[in-house]
C-alpha cells in the first residue's frame, strides 16, 4: 500500500521482527521474523540462533493464527483490506484534528494515531485513557503523561472510528467542564532529563550480585540490580549496575 511507510526490509535491513498480533489480528504473542533475500545473515545462522531461544514444542494455535493473519493480507484481496484500513485511519486522524479539536503527533505511520494533550490541559494521558475506557469502551494502546496512542488494524471499522471520534469529543467537553468528575485529576510532571549513566559495576556483575529489596525512598545512592524499563516501548531508563540518583527516581 503506497499510503504506508516503507518497510524495514525495503529500507535495507537484513532481518526484522514484525508483531502480527498488533495490526494483523494474530493471537497475542505472535510475531514473524523476516529475512531479506540479500541479507548478510544466512538462513542457517538465523535458524540456529532461533533454536537457542525458542521451544522445540511450539504452540500450534499461535502458528495457525499467524498463518491465518498472513492469508488475510495476501494477494489483491489483502491489498484492498490494507488500503481500506489505511484510508479509514487517515480520515479518522483528520476528524480528530478538525472535528473535535485535538492535536495529533505527526507520523509517517497512519496506523498509529497519537493524541496530544497541551500543557494547559487539566488532564494527563492516564486520565484521558480512564475516561475513554471506563465511560466509552475505547481502549488505547499506550497512555503517557501528555499523550495517548491508538493503534489501528485490519479489523478496524467505521463504527470503531466513529466511537473514537465521538468519545474524544466528549472527553474534550468533560475536560473543560468544571462539574466533571475527572476535572480534579492532576497531570504528573514531565520526566526531567537523565544525567549520564554512572555505572558502579557491569550489568553482568549486578545480575549475579547479592540483592536486597528496599523501599523506593531509600534507593538513592544504591546500585540497581535490574533494568527499569516501562513497556512499551521497553527502552531501559536504568540498567543493572547503575547508581541510582534522585533524578532517576
Amino acid at each position: 500500500c503506497d499510503l504506508l511507510p516503507a518497510s524495514a526490509l525495503q529500507c535495507g535491513a537484513d532481518v526484522t521482527v514484525q508483531s502480527t498480533h498488533k495490526a494483523l489480528g494474530a493471537l497475542s504473542q505472535c510475531a514473524v521474523v523476516h529475512l531479506a533475500h540479500d541479507a548478510r545473515v544466512s538462513e542457517d545462522t538465523l535458524r540456529q540462533a532461533l533454536l537457542m531461544l525458542t521451544s522445540t514444542s511450539p504452540n500450534y494455535a499461535l502458528l495457525a493464527s499467524i498463518d491465518s493473519a498472513r492469508a488475510a493480507v495476501d494477494g489483491d484481496r489483502g491489498k484492498r483490506v490494507i488500503t481500506r484500513a489505511t484510508e479509514l485511519a487517515i480520515d479518522t486522524r483528520r476528524r480528530i484534528i478538525d472535528d473535535v479539536a485535538w492535536r495529533c503527533l505527526p507520523s509517517d505511520d497512519p496506523w498509529k494515531i497519537t493524541v496530544l494533550l497541551e500543557d494547559a490541559d487539566s488532564w494527563c494521558g492516564d486520565t484521558l485513557d480512564d475516561f475513554l475506557c471506563d465511560d466509552h469502551g475505547v481502549v488505547c494502546e499506550l497512555a503517557r503523561n501528555k499523550s495517548v496512542l491508538f493503534a489501528w488494524g485490519i479489523g478496524s471499522t467505521q463504527e470503531h472510528a466513529n466511537r473514537l471520534v465521538d468519545a474524544l469529543g466528549l472527553a474534550r467537553e468533560a475536560m473543560l467542564s468544571s462539574s466533571s468528575a475527572y476535572r480534579q485529576a492532576t497531570a504528573t510532571a514531565a520526566m526531567p532529563p537523565l544525567s549520564s549513566a554512572n555505572f558502579s559495576m557491569t550489568p553482568r556483575a549486578a545480575f549475579f550480585a547479592r540483592k536486597e529489596r528496599i523501599p523506593l525512598e531509600q534507593a538513592v545512592g544504591r546500585v540497581s540490580a535490574e533494568s527499569l524499563a516501562p513497556y512499551p516501548p521497553g527502552i531501559p531508563l536504568v540498567l543493572p549496575g547503575e547508581t541510582l540518583t534522585a533524578d532517576m527516581l
